[in-house]
């Protein structure tokens, strides 16, 4: 999660909304 996190940070583009929803509530 926090590397995903991370990444997102960094490539805010990379990931959609309900992609880092579910990361969120995977990890």
């Amino acid at each position: 999660y926090e590397k995903a996190m991370e990444e997102f940070k960094a490539n805010p583009v990379t990931y959609t909304h309900d992609e880092v929803c579910r990361m969120l509530e995977i990890d």
